[in-house]
């Protein structure tokens, strides 16, 4: 059903058998996104830092929320799309800032994430960061996203009937960074080129489900791996992160997983979707999953002999 002014609504694809958020508030949005810009006086964001602030991640609630808000007294009260503005300044990034700011960053997305479950009425969260204008991303202030959504994403979880794919093994040819507790990879499924999956050795569900052990190796390989993105693209590197936790119905099946999706190929310029990729789901890689974890080890080691 729709909603009435500009209030998000859901509608259901019979073709690809999942949920449309359709949010009438956010067709009017221009968006800005030259990273390189300094202050800049039409971002909302600039203005949540005074001069004298200290750098810290600020949470706020969304302007212009994805989903429609649950009320009633029988549900804890919970921001259902929080902001985290991780930065005071336009040019910084997780790939250029402390290791600890990518640790505090999953930390307040942890935090966010148990806060959404204790709804019984949300069944998956979404924590994600968009940066590059080919991805469409309106506010260029750096910056992640979490949003609590009332049904689960069909593309959110990988266990199936022959178990968990990630606690399955791992291909020595597409491990690209190994740490005591957590592990980067090209899967052999990777849609782009340098596409990466991060995950804890340990089958955790979720961020909050990890230790404090955990929780750094994770930050320390999404900080090598944009690292090394960047390395490959003179700092130009557009890029999604995916925090994909369990779903309620999958609290014990599935596998935390960060997913790193680049736009760039080899040589530095980009793979950009084509037709068989918006239109079907069908990706077009035009490198070997085993090439470009060969390719961001040796990148990893030119970084760490620097």
């Amino acid at each position: 059903m729709e909603g009435g002014h500009g209030i998000p609504f859901r509608t259901w694809n019979p073709v690809e058998r999942e949920w449309i958020l359709t949010v009438p508030s956010r067709a009017p949005l221009a968006a800005h996104t030259d990273l390189r810009a300094g202050k800049n006086s039409e971002c909302p964001f600039c203005d949540v830092f005074a001069p004298d602030d200290a750098d810290q991640i600020r949470v706020v609630r969304s302007k212009h929320p994805m989903v429609p808000t649950i009320t009633g007294p029988e549900h804890p009260r919970v921001n259902q799309h929080s902001v985290l503005i991780y930065a005071k300044d336009h040019d910084q990034r997780l790939g250029t800032m402390s290791v600890g700011r990518c640790r505090d960053l999953l930390v307040q997305i942890a935090l966010l994430s148990d806060q959404l479950m204790t709804n019984s009425n949300i069944e998956a969260v979404c924590a994600t960061e968009a940066v590059g204008g080919h991805f469409g991303v309106t506010v260029g202030h750096p910056h992640a996203q979490v949003i609590g959504l009332e049904f689960e994403p069909r593309n959110i979880s990988m266990d199936d009937a022959d178990g968990c794919r990630l606690c399955a093994g791992r291909s020595g040819r597409h491990t690209v960074r190994e740490l005591p507790s957590a592990v980067a990879e090209v899967p052999p499924w990777a849609r782009l080129p340098f596409e990466t999956v991060i995950y804890t050795r340990r089958h955790a569900p979720s961020l909050g489900a990890t230790n404090s052990d955990e929780l750094a190796d994770i930050a320390q390989l999404i900080w090598e791996i944009l690292g090394a993105y960047r390395s490959q693209t003179q700092g130009e590197v557009q890029y999604l992160l995916a925090v994909m936790q369990a779903p309620r119905s999958r609290l014990s099946t599935h596998h935390l997983r960060v997913e790193l999706l680049p736009l760039h190929k080899p040589d530095g310029s980009l793979k950009r979707p084509g037709v068989l990729e918006t239109m079907f789901g069908v990706y077009i890689n035009p490198t070997r999953a085993s090439e470009s974890a060969a390719h961001l080890r040796l990148l990893l080691n030119e970084g760490a002999d620097r």
